[in-house]
């Protein structure tokens, strides 16, 4: 007796898709939220720290755009390291964002709404930091992750064409 098995493999590797991009999404907000140190002692010193620079009036913002970069391309002379890490990590830790949304997601396979996406997730995650005082709301991380979103879209599209597959961009 035989028995015939209807499997949609395309439905599959779509669920898988969609299941490692909500672990990297939890993974990233753990990531930037807490940077790596989720002991309640560090997370309670940072707080402790941030209040204390708002009650002698220091905010722990930027609402400048590139003021952060710029200051990060001026280090860049002395200690390139730093400004590297900096910089093309918060392009890079983005860019799996932009390949597994509209891999997982077709209605997400528009550049613009992808990219849309993308910055709302990146201004949730900022004014978490911000309200939290886990860290410092930055327009320059906005921008420079939105970069990261917006390359791994390109990385999307070049694999869609290199797999044959059609994407429609806009």
């Amino acid at each position: 007796m035989k028995f015939a098995i209807d499997i949609d493999i395309g439905a599959i590797v779509m669920k898988v898709i969609r299941r490692m991009f909500i672990v990297y999404c939890i993974l990233l907000t753990v990531l930037l939220l807490f940077k790596f140190n989720l002991s309640i002692n560090s997370i309670m010193e940072k707080i402790d720290s941030v209040r204390w620079n708002r009650e002698q009036g220091a905010w722990n913002s930027n609402l400048v755009p590139f003021r952060t970069i710029s200051s990060q391309l001026s280090l860049f002379r002395s200690i390139p390291a730093i400004a590297i890490k900096n910089l093309v990590g918060n392009i890079v830790v983005f860019v799996p964002f932009g390949i597994l949304l509209p891999m997982g997601y077709e209605k997400m396979r528009k550049c613009h709404r992808t990219l849309l996406t993308g910055v709302l997730y990146i201004l949730f995650v900022e004014l978490i930091q911000f309200f939290c005082m886990l860290g410092a709301f930055d327009m320059d991380d906005i921008i420079l992750n939105s970069l990261g979103v917006l390359c791994g879209f390109i990385v999307f599209g070049i694999i869609c064409k290199v797999r044959g597959t059609r994407l429609p961009i806009i």
